[in-house]
């Protein structure tokens, strides 16, 4: 496990790519096992629900194996900067107000 993640860190795309084919792989079984399962339910509405989500997750598998770089691999579709100061304002902004907000209001 540790060589695994020494290999993870210095090869990060490809860690990102391995594990994005494993996702969708599991996403693949569980959606093929999620629709057995349907079908071994009784009632009508719970054989439809579990339907759809089987077919849910094996369309989500397959969607994840057939283009891993949209899972991660791609940097230029997300814009990382806005993320990170999204994510500051988000987390400090509580901080903030309760240092500065009135503790009965």
């Amino acid at each position: 496990m540790i060589v695994l993640g020494i290999v993870a860190i210095v090869f990060p795309f490809v860690a990102t790519i391995t594990s994005t084919f494993v996702f969708g792989w599991i996403f693949i079984f569980a959606g093929i096992a999620q629709i057995v399962y349907a079908f071994q339910s009784k009632g009508a509405g719970r054989v439809a629900w579990k339907l759809i989500l089987g077919l849910l997750y094996l369309l989500a598998g397959i969607l994840v194996v057939t283009n891993p770089l949209q899972g991660g691999g791609r940097r230029d579709t997300c814009k990382m900067g806005h993320v990170v100061k999204f994510g500051k304002e988000i987390g400090l902004k509580p901080l903030i107000l309760g240092s500065v907000w009135p503790s009965k209001s």
